[in-house]
């Protein structure tokens, strides 16, 4: 029997310099975009827009740029772009608080190691 894969989204936020918004997640240290998985009735793009929201406090319109089913079918991750105003992001709204620092990252030159 198939079951339908989890659903998460993922989004890129660039302000308008162009930086694009990378969180620290607490548990690995590793640089994340905004995003997680869907509440119970969601659309992606009410998913995306809460958990951007929660995460960083940071509200934008955001474009769909489509998705993808990975890990051999149990994840399907949907992917979204918007650009904010210059604001600070802060995780005080995410009751998981998953990253401890947000930080606007040049991507001129590609995404930094």
């Amino acid at each position: 029997m198939s079951t339908s894969p989890a659903k998460v989204a993922s989004v890129a936020v660039f302000n308008s310099d162009g930086a694009l918004l990378f969180g620290r997640r607490r548990d690995n240290g590793r640089w994340t975009l905004p995003g997680g998985h869907f509440e119970n009735g969601e659309s992606p793009y009410e998913a995306a827009v809460r958990e951007l929201k929660e995460e960083t406090g940071l509200e934008c319109s955001l474009e769909e740029l489509g998705s993808e089913v990975i890990r051999d079918g149990r994840l399907e991750v949907f992917a979204f772009v918007g650009q904010c105003d210059d604001e600070e992001a802060s995780s005080h709204l995410d009751p998981d608080d998953e990253c401890d620092e947000w930080k606007w990252v040049d991507v001129s030159d590609g995404v930094p190691r």
